[in-house]
């Protein structure tokens, strides 16, 4: 069973203590990863029903016998180094990375309607996917409600963003001229390319340098 304590203290600041106790061993990757939603949005206030409703969420789907697949249920714990290139969210921060820097490339053509303007910092764009939260994700799953299109509500969201900066005047060029599979086909390879280089590779490596110690063994 979970147990979630939190106290309201002065100024409209929240703070929340998890305590996570289970009769099963509690993964440490598990632990961290709501510690670190809960952390990162300590000065937030405005989605607090959100981010609980979130954990809820997520503990109910890490649950194995709640979960589609083994993969999420009783393997969780040997492949969860994988949640950050194969989930929904790490999908969305790489479509997000993509629409990005595909407005950046735009730019960088450039497209006639921004020929001579000023460009905006391409540093500050990419910003947004590198700095990309668990709350921003829940963002746009509340704006998929309306939406009914995961992609489109990304996009939104991306405008929103962009709203925020000096280029708020062109955020209509987002996703200019794309379909949601451009953004997909282009996502999809990039979360293979970080898996495989951050996490097989080395583990390959691993079984590599086990099998040469047994042969030295012989």
């Amino acid at each position: 069973m979970y147990f979630i304590d939190f106290q309201l203290l002065k100024q409209n600041r929240i703070v929340i203590i998890l305590n996570i106790f289970s009769k099963r061993k509690t993964s440490k990757n598990l632990y961290s990863y709501f510690v670190g939603i809960l952390l990162s949005q300590l000065h937030q206030t405005t989605n607090f029903i959100l981010y609980l409703r979130f954990l809820r969420e997520k503990m109910m789907a890490l649950n194995s016998l709640n979960a589609i697949s083994p993969l999420d249920g009783r393997y969780y714990d040997q492949i969860s180094d994988l949640s950050f290139y194969f989930s929904e969210e790490a999908l969305m921060k790489y479509r997000l990375q993509v629409e990005v820097e595909y407005f950046i490339a735009l730019w960088e053509i450039p497209l006639p309607p921004l020929e001579n303007k000023t460009r905006p910092n391409f540093e500050k764009l990419r910003d947004i996917y590198r700095n990309f939260t668990a709350a921003d994700a829940i963002k746009i799953k509340e704006i998929e409600k309306v939406t009914n299109h995961d992609v489109k509500a990304l996009e939104y969201f991306l405008k929103d963003k962009i709203s925020e900066t000096p280029a708020k005047e062109f955020k209509e060029f987002i996703h200019f001229g794309l379909t949601s599979q451009d953004i997909n086909n282009t996502a999809f390879p990039i979360a293979f390319k970080g898996a495989v280089k951050d996490v097989y590779l080395p583990l390959l490596q691993k079984v590599i340098d086990f099998l040469k110690s047994c042969s030295l063994m012989i």
